[in-house]
């Protein structure tokens, strides 16, 4: 189970993975920015 940052988190992978489609690496910098931002800063990365 997840948290509830850990489920925004998720739901925020997926939403990019669909908005990158096939740019494997496009989104393996999203997930490199993400994991340096931190979970405080997951909220503010999902509003924007």
């Amino acid at each position: 189970m997840y948290s509830d940052s850990g489920r925004l988190a998720y739901q925020y992978y997926i939403a990019m993975r669909e908005f990158w489609g096939k740019k494997k690496r496009g989104l393996k910098e999203t997930g490199l920015l993400l994991l340096m931002n931190g979970e405080e800063n997951i909220d503010h990365i999902w509003i924007k």
